[in-house]
Order: C-alpha cells, then sequence, then structure tokens
C-alpha cells in the first residue's frame, strides 16, 4: 500500500492533544445537539428506526462536510516521533464513522458521553479519521442526539460547534430538498485543499524573556518538591492523580429551562458582569460546599476549610488576532487564563467573585498585554524537549510536579451561545433542543472539567472527572447538583414590593399593625413520636394552662418586625409547652407584607397579588375612593358616612400600641 500523502507538519499545539492522548492523560472532545423531528414538517414524518436508515439520512450532510474541510480527511503519521506530520486519506468511509445507539431518556446521554470518552483515537489506524459521528435516540419523547466526538488536534470547542451548526443545516436543507428514494455513496473522497495553518504560523506566539526565564525555571529546571515549596497550595480532588489508576471519565449533566437561562443572562447584564463570570462563581461556591465544608454537629453550623481553589478559563483565540481567524475553520486555536488562589469563605460575595473574574477575562482578553500572554502560553510548548517521547515524559512530569498531580481545582470550557433556529422557519424540519458540549478527562489537568454551551435559549453543563479523582460518582454529582441550585438561586430576580404587601409595611411603618400569628396545637404520642429536640427552634417556652396562651400572643404582638435588621427574616416559630397535658402550640409569626392569614404556614414568599389578577380600579371605583380619601374634609367625609360602633373609645396616636388578646 503506498504510503499517505503529507499535508503538514503537526504545529505545537496541535502536538500538545496527540501527545496528551500518546500518553493516556487525554482523549477526546464530544460536541452536539439534541434534536426535535417537527411533526407535519417537510421531509420524514418519523425519525430513522435502525442504523441503515439513520446512514442514508446522514450521508449527503456528512459528504458535503467532508468535501468542506480538509481535516475531516487527515490522520497521524509518525505520532511517537519528534517530528509527527498530517497525512491526508485518499477517501472516509462514513459508514466507519457513524454509531448509532438508543437511552431511555434524555438525561441519561452522560452514559453515551462516558462510553465516547474511554475510546482514543488510534492513531495507527489510518482507515479512520480523527472523528465519528454518535446517533443517540431518546426513546422517551423520540428525539436524539447527533454528536460529534474527534481528536483536540484537529478542532477545538468553537470548531465543533461550527461543524454541529452546519450538520444541522445541511440535515434540514437536504431533507426538504433532496428526493426521499436517493441513496448516496458512503466513501466521499478527500479534499485537496490545503489544511488551515496552526496557530503559531497565524500569531508570533514567542515568549518574552522575562515569561520565558519564568516558565523555563518552574517547569524544567525546578525539582518538583521545590516547585511545589514556593507555591501557594490549592484543593485538586480527593485523591492525588496517578498515572497507574486508569483513564476513566466519568460524567454528569444538568439543563436549565429557557426562562431559567434567561434569568442567568439577565442578571449578568443587570449586575455587570457575563455568564461566564456567574457560572465561575456558582461552580467555585459549589466546589467548596461539597468537598470542603460541613456542618458540626451539635449546632449544625456550616464552617469551611481555608484551602485556596484554581480556575482555569478557556480562551478562543479566533477573534484576537489580526485577521481573526474564520469561524468555520477547523483547528485547534485555544488558550488559558488561569486565576490563582481563590479563597471562598462564608462571608464572600458571590457577586463580587464574579465581577473579579470578569475583570481578569476583561484584562486578559482585551488589551495588549493581555493578549499577548495568552499567545506565549502557547508559544512555551516550542521549549517542550524535541527527544522522542519527550513530550509524553513532560505531560507525565506533571503527576510530580503539579499540587495533588492536576493543574487546577476547576476548569470551565464555555462555548458560549450557538445553534439558534428563526421560530417559525418552515425549512426547519429538525428542531435544536439543546446542546452539548463535553470532554474526556485529564489526569494531571482540572479535578473537575465543566462545559457550557447555549442552544436556542437553553444552557446545558456537562460536567467530567477522572474517576479515580473522588470517592464515588455521587460527589461529581453532587457538586453539578449544587452548582446548579446556587447558579439559580443567585440569579433569583429581586422583584419590587407589591401594593398590598406595601400597605403591611406601611401599617408597620406607623406603628398601627405588627404582625400575625397562625398556629396549631399538637399532643405528643410518646410511643409513636420519638423525643422533640426543643433546644433548636428559634424560640421555647412553657404555659401552665391553654387559656395562658393568650398572654404569649400578647408578647408575640408585642414585638413588631425591624425591616433595617436584615440578618433575620419577616417570621419566627415560637414553641409553648403546654404542661397541663404535655401538649404543644408551635406558632408561626409573621409579618403581614409577606403572606396572608390563608397562607397560614406557608413560609415561601408568593407573588403580590396584584401579579396574579387585574387589580386597577374602574373610573367609578377610582373617582368615588379618591373623592371620599383624599379631597373630602374629615368633618363632611364622616357626616355623609352612616354611623357605626367601634370602640369603647375614639382612636389616638398618643395610645401606646398594646396588643390584649381573648381566648
Amino acid at each position: 500500500m503506498s504510503p499517505l500523502p503529507l499535508v503538514r507538519p503537526i504545529g505545537n499545539l496541535e502536538r500538545y492533544s496527540v501527545s496528551r492522548t500518546n500518553a493516556g492523560l487525554y482523549y477526546n472532545v464530544v460536541v452536539g445537539t439534541r434534536l426535535q423531528l417537527l411533526p407535519g414538517a417537510q421531509g420524514p414524518q418519523s425519525a430513522p428506526k435502525d442504523p441503515a436508515q439513520w446512514l442514508k439520512l446522514l450521508t449527503g450532510p456528512l459528504t458535503w462536510l467532508v468535501q468542506k474541510h480538509p481535516s475531516l480527511s487527515v490522520v497521524i503519521g509518525d505520532h511517537l516521533s519528534p517530528h509527527p506530520t498530517f497525512l491526508r486519506m485518499p477517501s472516509v468511509d462514513l459508514s466507519k464513522v457513524v454509531r448509532v445507539t438508543s437511552i431511555d431518556r434524555s438525561h441519561d446521554i452522560p452514559k453515551v458521553l462516558e462510553e465516547e470518552h474511554a475510546k482514543p483515537f488510534d492513531f495507527t489506524n489510518h482507515d479512520v479519521p480523527l472523528w465519528r459521528i454518535i446517533v443517540a435516540h431518546v426513546t422517551e419523547d423520540d428525539s436524539f442526539y447527533l454528536l460529534y466526538a474527534f481528536g483536540h488536534m484537529i478542532a477545538d470547542g468553537r470548531s465543533g460547534v461550527a461543524f454541529t451548526e452546519q450538520l444541522v443545516e445541511r440535515l434540514n436543507y437536504e431533507t426538504t430538498t433532496a428526493p426521499p428514494t436517493e441513496t448516496l455513496p458512503t466513501t466521499v473522497v478527500s479534499p485537496t485543499d490545503p489544511l488551515p495553518e496552526p496557530l503559531e504560523k497565524r500569531a508570533n506566539c514567542y515568549p518574552s524573556i522575562p515569561t520565558l526565564v519564568k516558565e523555563s525555571v518552574s517547569a524544567l529546571l525546578f525539582p518538583a518538591f521545590i516547585k511545589k515549596a514556593f507555591e501557594k497550595k490549592y484543593w485538586a480532588g480527593e485523591f492525588d492523580a496517578s498515572l497507574e489508576a486508569p483513564h476513566e471519565t466519568q460524567a454528569g449533566y444538568w439543563r436549565l429551562t429557557e426562562d431559567e437561562t434567561s434569568q442567568v443572562i439577565k442578571a449578568a447584564k443587570s449586575h455587570n458582569t457575563t455568564v461566564h463570570a456567574i457560572l465561575y462563581s456558582a461552580s467555585v461556591f459549589a466546589t467548596k460546599a461539597v468537598f470542603l465544608s460541613k456542618k458540626s454537629d451539635d449546632r449544625a453550623q456550616l464552617s469551611t476549610t481555608d484551602d485556596m481553589l484554581m480556575f482555569a478559563s478557556p480562551v478562543a483565540t479566533r477573534p484576537l488576532l489580526t485577521p481573526p481567524i474564520d469561524k468555520y475553520d477547523q483547528g485547534s486555536y485555544t488558550s488559558e487564563i488561569v486565576t490563582r488562589d481563590i479563597v471562598i469563605q462564608l462571608e464572600t460575595s458571590f457577586w463580587d467573585l464574579s465581577k473579579r473574574l470578569r475583570d481578569q477575562i476583561v484584562q486578559g482578553t482585551q488589551t495588549p498585554g493581555g493578549v499577548r500572554g495568552l499567545l506565549e502560553h502557547i508559544g512555551l510548548l516550542q521549549f517542550v524537549p524535541n527527544h522522542q517521547g519527550g513530550w509524553e515524559e513532560f505531560l507525565c512530569s506533571k503527576v510530580t510536579k503539579e499540587q495533588h498531580g492536576r493543574g487546577t481545582t476547576l476548569e470551565l470550557s464555555n462555548v458560549g451561545r450557538a445553534w439558534d433556529q428563526p421560530k417559525d422557519d418552515k425549512a426547519v424540519v429538525f428542531k435544536v433542543q439543546e446542546g452539548v458540549f463535553s470532554q474526556s478527562a485529564m489526569i494531571t489537568g482540572p479535578a473537575l472539567m465543566l462545559n457550557a454551551a447555549t442552544a436556542n435559549g437553553v444552557l446545558t453543563v456537562v460536567g467530567t472527572w477522572q474517576r479515580a479523582a473522588f470517592s464515588g460518582r455521587e460527589r461529581g454529582e453532587k457538586m453539578l447538583s449544587e452548582f446548579r441550585r446556587i447558579l439559580l438561586q443567585a440569579t433569583e430576580p429581586v422583584r419590587p414590593v407589591g401594593n398590598l404587601e406595601r400597605c403591611s409595611m406601611s401599617r408597620s411603618n406607623a406603628g398601627f399593625h405588627y404582625n400575625v400569628v397562625v398556629g396549631t396545637r399538637l399532643q405528643l404520642q410518646p410511643q409513636r413520636m420519638p423525643a422533640v429536640d426543643l433546644s433548636k427552634v428559634v424560640r421555647v417556652t412553657s404555659i401552665q394552662y391553654s387559656y395562658d396562651v393568650i398572654k404569649l400572643l400578647e408578647e408575640e404582638h408585642a414585638e413588631p418586625f425591624d425591616f433595617t435588621n436584615h440578618s433575620v427574616p419577616l417570621w419566627r416559630i415560637t414553641v409553648a409547652h403546654f404542661m397541663e397535658d404535655d401538649s404543644l402550640y408551635v406558632l408561626y409569626v409573621y409579618c403581614h407584607n409577606i403572606t396572608d392569614e390563608r397562607s397560614g404556614v406557608a413560609l415561601t414568599e408568593q407573588l403580590p397579588l396584584e401579579t396574579h389578577a387585574n387589580c386597577y380600579p374602574s373610573i367609578l371605583t377610582l373617582v368615588k375612593e379618591a373623592v371620599s380619601a383624599l379631597f373630602l374634609p374629615p368633618a363632611i367625609k364622616k357626616a355623609l358616612e352612616k354611623k357605626y360602633w367601634a370602640g369603647e373609645f375614639n382612636v389616638t396616636l398618643e395610645a401606646p400600641h398594646e396588643t390584649q388578646v381573648g381566648y
């Protein structure tokens, strides 16, 4: 068999990815979408049911893409040598790169991602390219994931987004225009167009002397124990990295609704920050909460450790260069910004932390010095030892040179907004439901790798980690769950006080009405009910007789809520032990502006009445009430009204607000 033609030498950033795979440290990337076939649309009326039908459906779009992008028909030559190259395949057999599977629910997609991340590309096999397509049919709703798995040496996250955008566009185009009976050949002749140039050929990445000295001394000359002694300690997993542990990626996943995604975007704008920075804050708070905090047994108070965190933000250099790199160029053009020495305490402000990262990203991407630093970060790769196996040895040495064998605590890679489709476009047969972005674990990289994507207004995050980094899968999944909870809680919009609520607040401000008490009297059943630990209840007291509850209510009504004290909410619980028959009064004391009598024990804040119904008065009501309340002198208003009894003595503002209770 004749040797494959040379395309070009592999660039340093591309070689970094080749060497990571050679060393078994990192395998691949997956980018894709979940699609829904729209009923009644042009084209097929149901999704394919078997692999042959899927291959037929995808052959046209994939043929167009292979002929459009030369990187889809290259393989690696001499992958272990000091001078690896890209070679051109004569053709691509699509039947070898399309895999079809099925899952019960969309939330089962981590299983598919884990399968893909366990399959590194075999650089010695020149019969298949450095990418593949996975179709995962979701039986629950007949949607399907269309995933593009690829080696990082031929593409970055933005390349994967552009590829899958074009794949969905071509899929929609060809299902509405191509004859349904036409069958295309699955073998596609490779294009002869040149491969896009590597980053080092498009920009000057050579590091400055200060950068070169600093990094070379730290990475190449210092022994591991000296390097780590000079560094500040940071947390990077429950267990240190080891080259003996297998490369096994575990994955977790969550998505937001369109409304929740919109909530996060609006919060970013209102707080003058970015979605990426908000995700950063939520993820580091979640990491701290799950792995580095605990509740003491005696007081149930949260405490946290002093461990620092380190956070990596991959950055697309495409728009930062002159001229910028086109979004559809398939290649690897990513650098990173590292945020060091992150300290999270119980009093740390979520929004201050977010704004600090936002400012760092702005400094690193929108100033000449920042962009220079991103390029120099890539330029340092040319100084990695270039003997046989030198790159692999250098990358593996990080397991002893980095804290806990890992470069950072977290990495958040965010491809941003993509895959948007017009809502009422009749040419859309396959509707994008959500995007998916995932990477295999990096043994010497971050302990947790978070990958975010937003498609058609829906934000998704896939988290991946090496199995050996944590004590169990549930630890990573718990962190992701907490990440989502904190994100939504922090970005929950603050609404103005409604008019009816403001009326209650004003009555309290004026000293007219303080609060409401709703509660129950409970009878303990010792044989069925465990002992009640009253020490953890907000307020505990006791009464001799049931009618003594009157005194208790009078005490509660004498304590208005202090609106200037923001450390306590507008409610409290009082438990009164009735000693006569060993029953309990459990009382919920609350301010009338957060709930009404019917709500009773409901502690969650409700929307004001004005948002549930049209409360605007009619003209007749408005005139009547305005004349009565605002324009008539008190003497005339009372003369026109019918008399009613309202107490033995008239009201005076000089009398103290003292509530008496009967029962």
